[in-house]
């Protein structure tokens, strides 16, 4: 399923909910009841480094906005879990929101669900006046996308549980941060900071272009790549 999946009415009421605070009224109308989740019925299946079918649809994966305190508090734990265990340092969340007052209207979390544990958390960052996280080390990089007049976003703060089948995992998170991202913002190129040795992982599954040279990444004290994904060619591989 992607975005021209949604019922048409569903499709309506995101597409009115630009404008002042579109974030808080988006994440009402989808926590509404509308979850997502891999339909093994469906006759559209989602491609991605040429696996298709349910698993790649995300299966028995559920995806929700976290929209309440336990909902948020599990996405922190799980992503201070997984990075503290790679090494990474990890910013606390408890002095303010997440990234800061001036950024976190314009970031939204999902939380990927399954057999009603957590697995997995991604956040999704819409560029404002305040600019995107990764604009501390790769400003230039993103700037010159931004003169073209398109409309960037970022993917930050993305963790798989050890346990968890982590393709599976993060092709639902992605699927439905491209979902929120063109419903709402018509988002046109996505960048996501990522470990040097993981680059190949993410060009080959997701279609990611290196966008910069290797830098380190203040936020959590480790090397990274910046990459960047054009909207338009994961629409191909999610229509497959």
């Amino acid at each position: 399923m992607n975005l021209h999946d949604l019922p048409l009415d569903q499709k309506r009421e995101v597409d009115h909910l630009c404008g002042a605070d579109e974030h808080k009224r988006f994440v009402k109308a989808w926590t509404r009841g509308r979850r997502v989740q891999g339909n093994a019925d469906d006759s559209r299946t989602v491609q991605f480094g040429g696996k298709s079918g349910d698993d790649m649809a995300g299966g028995g994966v559920e995806v929700v906005v976290a929209s309440t305190v336990d909902q948020l508090t599990a996405a922190q734990e799980l992503v201070r879990a997984r990075y503290t265990s790679r090494g990474y340092r990890v910013a606390t969340d408890q002095t303010g929101p997440f990234p800061d007052a001036a950024r976190a209207p314009h970031y939204v979390t999902f939380l990927a669900k399954e057999h009603g544990s957590v697995v997995g958390t991604l956040t999704l960052g819409t560029d404002s006046s305040a600019g995107l996280l990764v604009d501390d080390v790769n400003r230039d990089e993103v700037d010159a996308v931004r003169a073209q007049g398109r409309r960037v976003c970022e993917l930050v703060r993305l963790a798989v549980a050890t346990e968890a089948d982590s393709k599976r995992v993060l092709s639902s998170l992605i699927q439905w941060a491209y979902a929120l991202g063109q419903a709402v913002y018509h988002l046109t190129d996505v960048f996501i900071e990522v470990n040097p040795r993981h680059v190949v992982y993410y060009q080959r599954f997701f279609g990611f272009m290196a966008a910069g040279t290797e830098k380190l990444c203040t936020r959590v004290a480790a090397p990274s790549v910046l990459l960047r994904l054009e909207t338009a060619n994961l629409e191909r591989r999610l229509r497959g």
